[in-house]
């Protein structure tokens, strides 16, 4: 049986810089090769995890028998569903999920970087519509870079994402140089090249092995969550 996980809300992460730096470690390196981007592009942050990210956070919670903690940052949106990436701390994983929470409380989750890595979970399109709902500048940008490393389909469509990531960038003054190859990077070493097809019954699904949306996957979400998925999506409109 695999351990309980207790999911701690954490929107308060979206203002750290290190929180953008562990959402983007993998695609553009971890250790050595991170601190080299750090200098280059000049991050606001370094490889040293403050202690406010998760440490006086854990404090909070009493975990029983085999129970681990799991950090929940995200967004809400005006529909009251919130969504965004969760940090899980079980030893023999280290995943950052991709979630969203409807409002009665239902936790799906639409794919995983890091760990096991089951992606894409996200059109673009439908990460325009997320971004559309937020009217402050700061949260259409944390909404756009926190669900990046999710994002696929023709990569046709990477042209379009690059300077609306770099216009994230400069909004969150994560990185101080170079953002023009910093979005370019991103955008290169994040987006998943696949193809979509709509289903009535269920939305959205694509035809990469490793993704939740995906029927004919072992590791595909139920029919009920393809729904719910459907249904957030819907909220937006």
């Amino acid at each position: 049986m695999e351990p309980e996980s207790v999911y701690l809300e954490r929107p308060e992460l979206l203002d750290l810089p290190y929180f953008w730096r562990a959402l983007f470690a993998r695609p553009l390196g971890n250790s050595d090769s991170f601190d080299d981007a750090t200098k280059h592009f000049g991050f606001r942050c370094t490889n040293k995890r403050p202690r406010e990210f998760v440490s006086l956070a854990e404090q909070r919670v009493n975990l029983i028998g085999d129970q681990h903690v799991s950090h929940f940052a995200f967004l809400t949106t005006p529909s009251k569903w919130r969504f965004g990436r969760t940090f899980h701390d079980c030893p023999e994983d280290n995943t950052i999920s991709f979630d969203i929470v409807s409002p009665d409380g239902k936790r799906i989750c639409m794919g995983s970087d890091w760990g096991h890595f089951f992606l894409p979970a996200f059109r673009y399109s439908e990460v325009e519509k997320i971004t559309g709902v937020f009217r402050r500048r700061k949260d259409k940008a944390k909404a756009l870079l926190m669900l990046l490393p999710g994002i696929g389909g023709d990569n046709g469509i990477k042209k379009r994402i690059v300077p609306a990531v770099l216009n994230a960038l400069t909004t969150l003054d994560f990185a101080t140089k170079h953002t023009e190859q910093l979005a370019e990077n991103l955008v290169d070493e994040c987006f998943w090249s696949v193809e979509w097809n709509y289903d009535r019954s269920l939305g959205w699904t694509n035809d990469s092995n490793y993704t939740f949306r995906q029927t004919k996957s072992a590791v595909c979400c139920t029919a009920d969550e393809l729904k719910e998925i459907k249904r957030f999506f819907r909220s937006l409109a």
